[in-house]
């Protein structure tokens, strides 16, 4: 699970100009991979580990090149840093699944197995197809002079092309870039470092850390993020709130380039299906889908997204925008687009759980009557009880404004009353409580801190700080509701 992929739909529909089928032209600094999932498309028609090597990461890299990239940048998990809260998703991943049997000390099989998916759910076997990647991949690269290979697990290790007198690859540690988890929350700092970058990605978690990003550096001519993505469309569904306006021109973007696309059909004698190296044409999936329903993949310019969801955050102040109690200086776009990440984040993460009954679809139709008090709770560190019965609230007499008194306004009250509505007995019961409500914005407050750290590591406890405990009788991290 990662961000809701309802958000990725609803902004291509706030803002279509910002999804691009054709690659952007820029001037490129660096051009990222996240090679967790690249891992997770190892397929049992590869021919070879080599096959496996070469398709899935040779290639892509070599693309992200050739597209004007002078270096790339290789990222993988690293579990010795993974938080702790992660514990609750993997779990729930491997849940009813059969994993295989496969230890530390045994070397990969010589072929890739018939069904790779139950190998990867096994920690041990996914850490030794890393490692074999980042042993075989420096000895397939072929660099120029110019261009430079980055692989960012355990440590950072920069390769350049050494030539033949040098052995070919030279290695080094870089220094200054500490260990850190998840692919993810790795890639801005090199954007910091290198400049304007091509992000290959599918993970939605990757549009809020861009959108986070931008909250404290700002737009400039020399950070721009494009998002390698699915891009899909969302159906309409009837909604009783009243629906953000579209603000598909925004100010400062002029049209973008063309020359994306050029085809990824093997020309070795490894022919997958159903596999894309995310610079090029599908072939035919494992399972056929739908024409209706084939995947349509492209970039997403973050930096418009972010004017974009900034003006939707402001369009209701006619009179110019609302001033910060706290700073006595009118809110940044900034400000709104970090209030409008955390209400996204309100719809669940692979951290957080989504408020009952409140998809990305209601939320973001609420967003222009939530616009100033969400500005309210969410400047600076978030005000907890603002948040829970100033935003949370509303979304929720909003979504079920036929059952509640006018004179209902916070939150207590109306799950009171809704409780003694004529809602089914079902629904009633997947109400959320008060306390549920009030863990879950510790939750998010605890991702919007880890995604906006790029350079080390934030804290976990498991005291309830950021809504998360030990179990006392699995020993495994929870809500820190349930263990009331």
């Amino acid at each position: 699970m990662t961000i809701h992929s309802d958000w990725a739909r609803l902004l291509k529909e706030e803002c279509p100009r910002a999804f691009l089928t054709n690659t952007p032209r820029s001037k490129f600094g660096v051009g990222i991979i996240d090679g967790h999932l690249q891992l997770m498309c190892l397929h049992n028609k590869l021919s070879s580990w080599k096959c496996f090597v070469n398709y899935l990461f040779l290639r892509p890299i070599m693309k992200l090149f050739d597209a004007g990239c002078p270096r790339v940048v290789l990222c993988f998990d690293c579990y010795d840093n993974v938080p702790v809260y992660k514990n609750m998703t993997q779990l729930k991943r491997s849940k009813g699944h059969k994993v295989c049997v496969f230890n530390a000390d045994q070397d990969l099989p010589r072929n890739i197995p018939d069904d790779p998916m139950l190998f990867l759910m096994n920690r041990d076997f996914k850490k030794k197809v890393i490692d074999l990647v980042c042993t075989m991949l420096p000895k397939m690269v072929e660099l120029r002079p110019t261009q430079e290979l980055f692989i960012d697990y355990k440590r950072v290790i920069r390769y350049t092309g050494g030539g033949v007198a040098n052995g070919g690859m030279v290695p080094s540690v870089v220094g200054g870039l500490e260990p850190m988890g998840e692919s993810d929350v790795k890639y801005a700092r090199y954007v910091d470092m290198f400049g304007n970058a091509l992000v290959h990605a599918i993970d939605g978690d990757y549009l809020a850390i861009a959108l986070l990003y931008y909250c404290m550096h700002g737009i400039k001519d020399d950070n721009k993020i494009f998002i390698f993505r699915q891009l899909s469309s969302l159906k309409s569904k009837k909604s009783g709130a009243q629906p953000a306006k579209k603000l598909k021109n925004v100010d400062g973007f002029g049209d973008v380039g063309i020359g994306f696309c050029d085809g990824c059909d093997l020309d070795t004698d490894g022919v997958v299906e159903g596999v894309c190296d995310g610079l090029g044409k599908r072939k035919q999936p494992q399972q056929p889908l739908k024409k209706k329903e084939a995947a349509v993949k492209g970039w997403v310019d973050m930096q418009m997204l972010f004017v974009t969801i900034a003006n939707c955050v402001f369009q209701n102040f006619s009179d110019g925008r609302p001033v910060n109690i706290e700073t006595q200086i009118p809110f940044t776009n900034g400000d709104a687009v970090h209030s409008a990440v955390i209400l996204m984040l309100s719809a669940g993460t692979d951290f957080s759980r989504g408020l009952p009954f409140l998809g990305p679809k209601t939320i973001w139709d609420t967003l222009p009557s939530l616009s100033d008090v969400l500005l309210r709770a969410a400047s600076c560190d978030v005000d907890e009880g603002l948040w829970v019965d100033g935003v949370v609230a509303k979304l929720y007499k909003t979504s079920y404004v036929r059952h509640l008194p006018s004179n209902c306004l916070t939150l207590t009250s109306i799950l009171k009353h809704l409780m003694k509505s004529s809602l089914s007995s079902t629904t009633k019961s997947k109400l959320p409580t008060q306390l549920q409500v009030e863990t879950s914005i510790k939750n998010v407050k605890w991702v919007v801190r880890y995604w906006k750290t790029h350079n080390g590591l934030v804290e976990t406890p498991l005291d309830g700080s950021n809504g998360f405990s030990l179990c006392e009788n699995t020993r495994q991290v929870i809500f820190t509701d349930k263990s009331l």
